[in-house]
């Protein structure tokens, strides 16, 4: 069963998710919004356990979503994000490679 990661554990009641998977929970409490080297450090060495199937909760403070996502993406070349919409969660995945490759294509017709 896939995991999903939730980049901090705060107020919100999070127990719909469990159908997706375990909550692993990347940081407790108070976090320096600023500090976001600290953040990459704890987020890499949690996201090391991780599969290219699990997912990624985003919720809390827009930095940690940010740096969490960015790990995920280059240890697997995808994110797949939990989203809360409309009163459930969604899935919703980027393939960070796809992405690049087409970029490149695209520029490459326009020169």
């Amino acid at each position: 069963m896939s995991k999903v990661y939730v980049v901090n554990k705060g107020g919100h009641d999070l127990h719909a998710a469990l159908k997706y998977g375990e909550l692993v929970y990347m940081s407790d409490g108070q976090v320096n919004r600023f500090a976001l080297s600290t953040m990459y450090r704890q987020f890499a060495a949690v996201l090391n356990e991780s599969s290219p199937d699990d997912l990624l909760l985003l919720t809390g403070l827009t930095n940690l979503c940010v740096v969490a996502s960015a790990c995920f993406a280059y240890k697997h070349g995808k994110v797949n994000w939990l989203l809360y919409k409309d009163g459930r969660y969604i899935q919703r995945t980027i393939v960070v490679s796809e992405l690049m490759d087409r970029s490149s294509v695209q520029n490459s017709e326009h020169d």
